[in-house]
């Protein structure tokens, strides 16, 4: 059984409603570990900082979040290469290799493949590491996570819904994750935890409305719609509005122009051939269950068969004809699609 991710109250008006944070999704995405090719030693990722400073390190104070100086901008000033810069080697003379007292250190053994760099980055400590934000093109300012600490959100257990609204009046895109909230234990001061949470459960239903509001978890505050799902209590956060694009933002030429009448006609005809009820386990990943089946084949030592078969792309130039045609083969489609059902159903 999955364990819940925050624990906490769902709170409208005076009435405080105990619950637990279960994810309702799982992402089924296909992870893999990296490898280095030919050796199988597992890779590793680190923290490492650049060779080349790329902006002047005497503006900003090491290790801090705050300016040296009174600049809130720091300009991006490549160093140029024939400079000699204090503690740093010139370009031009040789990395001669460490010597110690009973001769040179014994080499490594070299990786088979590429040349390795003659010079490992610096890695550095979590602790070390500060926030740039860009601010115009090659001005940062720096955040220390200290400050940044202080400007979160202040840790809280509810969920403070503001307004009941229409679940419809919610455009999909502002839909971002799907959770379920089941029912908490009940502590002192919140009586009849259950039979609350099924009170806000039904009067949901009945209202066909969601709750909207806000929560924290962890470090960052969500916006959320608390609705009925599945016969329980479901909160989808959401994200705020000027997260999401507006379509005159993006289409590079503005708002299709109006279609006919004739290709209107036609194009409700095949809407109505392919009309039918929404059924997601119709709809699978054909790429992860490709990636699943060459593993399978990999793992038994069958030779791998790598067949895709590319998408069909009519080229048609004639938008009517397109639908008509497009109807026709939604029509046989939808034939088929019934008869193997029948043949199911038979069998």
């Amino acid at each position: 059984m999955p364990r819940a991710i925050w624990t906490g109250w769902v709170g409208f008006g005076l009435v405080l409603i105990p619950v637990k944070l279960f994810p309702a999704t799982t992402p089924r995405d296909v992870r893999f570990h990296e490898f280095a090719r030919g050796s199988g030693r597992r890779v590793r990722h680190r923290r490492v900082v650049e060779e080349e400073a790329p902006w002047d390190l005497g503006r900003w104070a090491v290790g801090s979040g705050e300016p040296s100086k009174q600049e809130t901008v720091g300009k991006l000033e490549p160093l140029g290469l024939g400079e000699q810069q204090e503690g740093r080697r010139p370009a031009s003379e040789p990395v001669l290799p460490e010597m110690s007292p009973s001769g040179p250190e014994p080499e490594q053994p070299a990786f088979q493949g590429r040349e390795p760099f003659p010079h490992a980055p610096a890695e550095i400590e979590y602790e070390d590491v500060v926030k740039g934000y860009e601010v115009e093109p090659g001005g940062f300012v720096m955040l220390g996570r200290d400050e940044l600490e202080a400007l979160r959100p202040a840790p809280d257990r509810t969920i403070h819904i503001e307004s009941f609204v229409p679940l419809e009046q919610i455009d999909p895109v502002y839909f971002e994750r799907s959770y379920y909230l089941a029912p908490g234990q009940a502590t002192q001061g919140t009586p009849g935890a259950e039979r609350a949470y099924g009170l806000l459960l039904a009067a949901l239903e009945h209202a066909r409305r969601v709750g909207v509001g806000r929560f924290v978890m962890r470090t960052r505050e969500y916006l959320a719609a608390v609705r009925p799902m599945d016969g329980v209590l479901g909160m989808e956060t959401l994200f705020f509005a000027d997260e999401v694009r507006r379509a005159s933002d993006v289409l590079p030429y503005g708002l299709p122009t109006p279609t006919g009448e004739r290709e209107l006609n036609v194009a409700m005809k095949l809407i109505d051939v392919m009309a039918g009820d929404w059924d997601p386990g119709e709809y699978t990943d054909t790429y992860r269950d490709r990636v699943m089946e060459l593993i399978r084949q990999k793992a038994e030592g069958l030779e791998p068969v790598r067949e895709v078969e590319p998408m069909p792309r009519p080229e048609m130039a004639d938008l009517l004809a397109a639908l008509r045609q497009s109807v026709e083969e939604a029509r046989e489609r939808d034939t088929a699609k019934k008869s193997r059902r029948g043949g199911r159903a038979s069998g």
